[in-house]
């Protein structure tokens, strides 16, 4: 009984975003399991604890957790279980910089998926998660070959929330690979797929996402626009995570940017670049750096901007995204 209301306390938590709260009290019931000698129910515990420590931002206290999950003798015994291990590892993975072990996680989770051990809802969490890895060490291509396969594996009897993220994730590799009416156009279809009703921090995270790809391809138009205030109005009731909203003030300077208004986006992106980006992934930093640095140059502040410009590029390489470090240093 201690471990049901346990269990129904992460779940209440996780429901109002209170994501380290969550992870606190799943933490409490896989005890509770264990000592009732019931170890499926503890890993499936143990496994939501990690879930809630992404989502709260501590992915460095996930990985240890992710690791045992995937030693584990449950997860050996039952494939599937070990797939969602390693996706969740290779999130883990890519948000701490760590790209290579995030693909090769995500990689193995696929492998398993792929013959038949898991359902098809798990098998497009495991291309996302390698996916994302992919597109963010610059191996593009193969991002792409992997979106082309994820978007076959969409069935109609699939979960739509579940097709939203999918169609979300090949519209992300479209505008990374310069297709930006694909990627406009998978965007599209994520909108229409997604329902804000049934939970509105998913829609606002998709909406400021989507502006970011968006402005990224220099799409400064009204449905850019729209999306940024979509996920303005989603995160004022629905509220959201620190990463949430610096990631959304850096899509809003990047918008300011390509408005024109370019001490706008240097007021947004100084405090962000300037505390360490301890909060976003170093990629992420990255490009606000890089932003920044564009920024500054607009106001004819070169020699700041250069300094900026040499910052992103080794935040790049220090996340192992060698190729987009490259093209900052040659431009």
């Amino acid at each position: 009984m201690e471990y049901v209301l346990a269990e129904m306390r992460a779940r209440e938590l996780r429901a109002a975003h209170d994501f380290a709260a969550a992870a606190a009290s799943a933490r409490e019931a896989s005890r509770l399991a264990e000592e009732a000698g019931d170890s499926t129910s503890a890993w499936h515990m143990r496994f939501f604890e990690g879930d809630c420590l992404v989502e709260a931002g501590q992915r460095e206290l996930c990985l240890p957790l992710v690791q045992a999950l995937i030693d584990s003798p449950v997860a050996s015994a039952e494939p599937g279980l070990l797939a969602r291990a390693l996706v969740l590892a290779a999130k883990c993975l890519q948000s701490t910089g760590r790209l290579a072990e995030a693909v090769e996680a995500a990689t193995r989770s696929v492998g398993i998926l792929q013959f038949g051990r898991g359902d098809g809802a798990l098998l497009l969490q495991a291309r996302q998660a390698l996916v994302a890895a992919l597109a963010e060490s610059g191996e593009l291509g193969s991002a792409w070959d992997h979106c082309l396969a994820m978007k076959d594996e969409i069935t109609d009897d699939m979960n739509q929330q579940d097709v939203g993220r999918a169609y979300w994730t090949i519209g992300n590799v479209a505008f990374l690979n310069d297709r930006p009416d694909d990627g406009v156009d998978f965007h599209e279809r994520a909108t229409d797929t997604f329902s804000p009703g049934r939970d509105l921090d998913l829609w606002a995270k998709f909406n400021k996402a989507s502006a970011a790809m968006r402005l990224a391809a220099g799409i400064a138009d009204a449905g850019t626009l729209q999306c940024l205030q979509r996920a303005e109005l989603a995160m004022e009731i629905a509220g959201g995570s620190v990463q949430d909203h610096l990631l959304l003030d850096i899509a809003r300077a990047n918008w300011n940017l390509l408005a024109g208004h370019a001490q706008s986006a240097v007021d947004l992106l100084a405090p962000i670049c300037d505390s360490g980006g301890g909060s976003i992934a170093a990629q992420t930093a990255a490009e606000a750096t890089a932003l920044l640095a564009r920024a500054l140059k607009q106001l004819g502040q070169h020699g700041e901007a250069q300094e900026r410009l040499e910052s992103a590029a080794r935040l790049f390489r220090g996340a192992g995204a060698q190729e987009r470090a490259r093209q900052l240093e040659e431009a």
